[in-house]
């Protein structure tokens, strides 16, 4: 039973590698199909281009003839130039339409080939397929019989050389699944890092979006500041408020309730007098402690005129 499984084993392996073969060979072909394609496209359209050549020549020739009638050497000179051009287009025409048909069908006889080795590939490949089914199914029996076999150790008498081999073969498929799911780990773990640069690509381009956004509104602000600056210095300058030294004539003697009235108001005049609290006034008054001369501004000056 052991021969029999392992000599499935290795006919299955032998499949595998002849329909990986296959594949390998199909693709080759591929290619040189998709090469074939392309070489007749560039003929057509090489054939196109002579075609329409052959057209404009043909549709120029009664045109040149017709121009020629002054001169009737000139127009047999001519006539035999076209001709000759003519059969040379003609010539080559015909040379490439007989290439372009061969390479046609050549191109649908290997098309055809290629069908029909697909079509026995996938037939190999459906064998395979059932071949892998049916040993799979035969291992699980097996297995199953070995846990059976297992418990009734003590009725039966186990083969040592067919639980070394179907061992073999376990540990095996252990090993082919364990690499296969270190490298299904190892390439979670790429994509993980990958997203990982990913999003700090991001970060750092939304960081420096938001630092290009704040520089051009910094920008902005500047030159917003710059016109202002610009527009105060263009504009005229205005008038500030002057002060006035105002020396009134006054007669301590003969007015002293007006005296009385324009220290009130903070006007204070020349003379002897001493000027009231600045609590009087709700703060200090600036005055010339030189000459007693009071100072005030424009509008105060305006009071006393008015006064």
């Amino acid at each position: 039973m052991a021969a029999n499984l392992k000599s499935r084993c290795s006919k299955c392996a032998e499949m595998q590698k002849t329909y990986l073969k296959t594949l390998e060979e199909k693709r080759a072909l591929l290619v040189k199909l998709q090469n074939e394609q392309e070489r007749c496209r560039r003929f057509t359209r090489e054939n196109e281009m002579l075609e329409t050549r052959l057209q404009d020549m043909t549709n120029r020739l009664p045109t040149e003839q017709i121009n020629s009638s002054n001169s009737v050497t000139s127009a047999n000179s001519d006539d035999s130039r076209l001709e000759r051009q003519l059969d040379e287009a003609l010539t080559v025409n015909r040379k490439w339409r007989d290439e372009y048909e061969q390479m046609s069908s050549k191109h649908n006889q290997e098309k055809d080939e290629i069908r029909e080795e697909l079509n026995e590939t996938r037939r190999k490949l459906e064998e395979s397929k059932s071949h892998v089914l049916a040993l799979e199914t035969e291992v699980m029996r097996l297995a199953e019989a070995l846990r059976n076999k297992g418990n009734q150790t003590a009725q039966t008498h186990v083969n040592n050389e067919d639980l070394d081999h179907v061992k073999i073969q376990m540990q095996q498929f252990k090993e082919d699944f364990s690499c296969e799911r270190r490298d299904r780990e190892r390439v979670q773990k790429e994509k993980e890092c990958i997203q990982a640069e990913l999003a700090n690509a991001q970060e750092i381009i939304a960081t420096l979006t938001q630092e290009v956004e704040m520089y051009r509104e910094h920008c902005l602000r500047i030159q917003e500041e710059n016109a202002v600056l610009r527009r105060r210095h263009s504009a005229p300058v205005q008038s500030q408020p002057q002060l006035q030294i105002v020396y009134p004539l006054n007669d301590p003697i003969r007015h002293p309730e007006l005296r009385l009235q324009q220290q009130r108001r903070g006007v204070f005049t020349r003379g002897p007098i001493i000027p009231p609290p600045s609590a009087f006034y709700g703060g200090e008054v600036e005055t010339d402690v030189t000459d007693g001369v009071s100072v005030m501004s424009s509008s105060d000056s305006d009071k006393h005129h008015s006064i």
